[in-house]
């Protein structure tokens, strides 16, 4: 028979180009072969369509947030080579997974990410919550990206998920500032037909892990009308500030979880921001977690509770 060979060219024309490959497997087609050219179209919000190329007529689509688990995810078995995925995160990152069916064999699981888009938080979006927990950690880690977040230190992306700065869970957001620097972050725009006076924003607040009474542990929390304006300073006065959440008195690693309604807000701006402001001396350092912006209720949590007349059977609390 006629003798054939199989050529490998690693091509260039200027320059230098180094390429290394490895397990090389020369076989017979699976009789299922991997789907392929993973493509995604028409990215919204909370919805995106997938489609690949493939000869068979059954797949197993497998989706969840950047670096989940295969076999932990959200599956689904379609038809055709191309799919809608609905109820999504916005503005988060997915990994997907696709497998051909083929009768009892099943092929090889082509891999594909993307994400989804932004829009304004809508009323059928709250509670809009918010655990820092799909993202990596450290300064390089990115957070989602309908949230906007600044600093002028600028050898560190502050603020950043952290682990260290878990309340619940692994990570948490992790806020720095002195004497000279700052760092904020914003949450998505609300929608204007949602009145910023019905809302309120729930988080637990984790004091620094220091004795020292040069670290403090503060954040403000405000509503702004433009984030773009923020990142040319002057956040002080650009934002309207709710309230100043101070853990500074507190224990070492002290939680404390904060409820700031933003009832009286009689302003136009749409961004809830959280703001780790200068100091007059010392070093700032907080971690915020499970944020969570709802509308607010109807019946309020009680609140300012004391502890009067304790006795050897008996308290009177109010």
């Amino acid at each position: 028979g006629t003798v054939q060979f199989l050529a490998m060219l690693c091509p260039i024309s200027t320059g230098t180009n180094y390429t290394y490959i490895d397990d090389i497997t020369v076989g017979y087609p699976p009789a299922c072969p991997t789907p392929g050219d993973f493509a995604t179209s028409n990215a919204a919000a909370h919805s995106i369509d997938l489609s690949w190329t493939s000869n068979a007529s059954e797949f197993i689509v497998e989706y969840g947030r950047q670096d989940f688990v295969q076999g932990t995810g959200d599956s689904l078995t379609v038809y055709s080579n191309t799919v809608t995925l609905d109820n999504l995160v916005m503005g988060a990152k997915y990994d997907a997974f696709i497998t051909a069916v083929c009768g009892s064999d099943t092929s090889h699981t082509l891999f594909g990410s993307f994400s989804t888009g932004c829009e304004a938080l809508t009323e059928n979006d709250l509670p809009y919550f918010e655990d820092f927990e799909s993202y990596g950690t450290g300064s390089s880690a990115t957070i989602n990206s309908c949230w906007k977040k600044g600093t002028n230190y600028s050898s560190t992306a502050y603020p950043y998920p952290y682990s260290t700065a878990a309340i619940n869970g692994v990570r948490g957001l992790y806020f720095y500032s002195t004497s000279s620097y700052y760092s904020w972050a914003a949450m998505p725009a609300v929608d204007e037909n949602v009145s910023m006076n019905t809302l309120q924003v729930e988080f637990p607040a984790k004091r620094y892990s220091s004795t020292s009474t040069t670290y403090k542990s503060v954040i403000w929390v405000g509503i702004a009308e433009s984030v773009d304006a923020l990142y040319a300073g002057g956040i002080d006065t650009l934002v309207t500030w709710i309230d100043t959440i101070d853990l500074t008195p507190l224990a070492v690693s002290a939680i404390q979880n904060n409820e700031v309604s933003f009832a009286n807000y009689t302003g136009e701006g749409r961004y809830v921001v959280f703001y780790a402001p200068k100091l007059a001396s010392g070093t700032n350092n907080i971690y915020i977690d499970d944020i969570n912006l709802m509308l607010i209720p109807s019946c309020y949590r009680p609140t300012a509770l004391r502890v009067d007349e304790i006795q050897a059977n008996v308290v009177i609390v109010s």
